[in-house]
């Protein structure tokens, strides 16, 4: 009996040894990517770019460490406040309000999941390519009328993360 309880015993053993478990997301992730699909001119230094992180004085420190036991954290959420107002539609000229977060340290801890080269956390789907790991926040930033009082448009935002 002992005899068969063995066999099973190491035939279960090498049977989910053969499993492939998919660990790319473990690892320290460094925001670089702060992305729009339209670009916009935030420093106005006359060059539009689609990364916010190179229109943004503000200091961005952001990572994402994904552990093996399924939890995913940040010391140091990158959140600034930004107001995109349209000031003439004829000439598409904006003006921008950018808030640096100067308030302290925003962090959070979540579980996450891994799906191939998909990896949700925060109830949110992000993609793995490569070494970069890329979220998308629908309609996350917000064109203002002139006056401030009604939202005209959005844009998505894409964090990108490139692994450390």
């Amino acid at each position: 009996m002992k005899r068969i309880l063995f066999i099973i015993s190491t035939i279960f053993l090498v049977s989910c040894s053969n499993e492939t478990i998919d660990m790319s997301a473990v690892g320290t992730w460094k925001l670089t990517g702060y992305n729009v699909s339209s670009g916009f001119d935030l420093n106005n230094d006359g060059i539009k770019s689609l990364n916010l992180l190179n229109e943004f004085e503000c200091e961005n420190h952001e990572t994402l460490t994904f552990e093996l036991n399924g939890v995913v954290s940040s010391i140091e959420t990158f959140n600034p406040e930004v107001d995109v107002i349209l000031v003439d539609e004829a000439t598409n000229e904006y003006v921008f309000n950018v808030a640096c977060d100067l308030e302290g340290v925003i962090g959070f801890a979540s579980n996450y999941s891994q799906n191939g080269e998909i990896v949700t956390y925060n109830n949110k789907n992000a993609i793995i390519i490569g070494n970069e790991l890329s979220v998308v926040f629908e309609d996350a930033i917000k064109i203002y009328n002139s006056d401030l009082t009604q939202v005209i448009s959005t844009e998505n935002l894409t964090l990108v993360y490139t692994k450390q």
